[in-house]
């Protein structure tokens, strides 16, 4: 083996997050925007990236030493079309990218709990290595419950120019117990819908997340955003916990314009400079091998 190609895709914050069971955990969704790592044998060591990227490097020396991997052996390079700082698993997917391409070199079997373990070691982190919707514990890599997703969904990104620092944000405490209501009714109504298969609940366990979080990292006009989604087919609102994004989640095959079109009316989308669509897809990462 001579190349190892990884994609790894990113997020639209998380479908719900708050402490459960007495720990902070979330439940996030992939979507089909990728951090792709490419590692290959060489005779000396470069990565090259095309996005701030703190912590791969990091990434890359703690895979090959867990792998006894020759760190000064391979060329690594990063792309990604993930927005950076705006809480849609970029440094997640960069990290995780690393970690398998690496593991996948080194002849490694890999099986996302223990990639979800490493990366969390390294910093929070989603859960986007995981195929399905996990409750995961973003601080120590735990996987808690597996759920199995359900609806053929796409989402509206509404991005806003602010960047989030999410370990400054964390170091203030605002993620402490204190911050949010123990337990949340958010992840009840989550299993409900899963049980169901039920669109509207799912939309509800969404919404309910997202106002919670609002004490923490405040994102204009959210409340009427809800409010004005009821009048539509929307499924529901999600929100970055710690970014700047708003998901508004739709179903596949509806068009979402004239919901945009009345919000861009009221006033609503005026703080959300960017917005986009993409679809709502499997998590896990893809990997070739050469």
């Amino acid at each position: 083996m001579e190349k190892v190609v990884v994609k790894v895709p990113g997020s639209c914050g998380e479908l719900i997050q708050g402490f459960y069971g007495g720990s902070e955990c979330l439940v996030s969704y992939a979507i089909d925007c990728y951090s792709k790592v490419t590692i290959k044998r060489t005779d000396h060591f470069k990565m090259c990236i095309n996005h701030k990227s703190e912590k791969a490097y990091e990434a890359y020396n703690r895979a090959c030493n867990m792998f006894n991997l020759d760190s000064k052996k391979y060329e690594i390079d990063i792309s990604s079309d993930i927005p950076v700082g705006k809480g849609m698993a970029s440094s997640t997917a960069d990290i995780v990218g690393v970690i398998v391409a690496v593991a996948t070199m080194a002849g490694k079997p890999i099986q996302p709990d223990w990639v979800g373990k490493m990366a969390a070691d390294i910093e929070p982190t989603d859960n986007i290595m995981f195929k399905e919707w996990v409750l995961f514990n973003h601080l120590s890599g735990e996987l808690i419950e597996s759920y199995k997703a359900f609806g053929d969904l796409s989402v509206v990104i509404l991005e806003m120019d602010e960047v989030v620092d999410t370990k400054k944000l964390r170091q203030t405490g605002a993620f402490s117990k204190e911050s949010k209501p123990n337990p949340s009714r958010a992840l009840e109504l989550l299993k409900e819908a899963v049980k169901c298969k039920n669109l509207k609940v799912l939309g509800q366990a969404m919404k309910l997340s997202a106002i919670e979080n609002q004490s923490i990292l405040f994102k204009p006009y959210l409340e009427e955003l809800i409010g004005l989604s009821e009048a539509y087919k929307i499924v529901g609102i999600n929100s970055a916990h710690s970014g700047s994004v708003l998901g508004i989640v739709f179903e596949t095959g509806l068009d979402p314009s004239e919901f945009l079109k009345e919000a861009e009316s009221l006033g609503y989308l005026k703080p959300y400079k960017k917005r986009y669509i993409h679809k709502i897809i499997e998590g896990g990462p893809s990997i070739e091998t050469f």
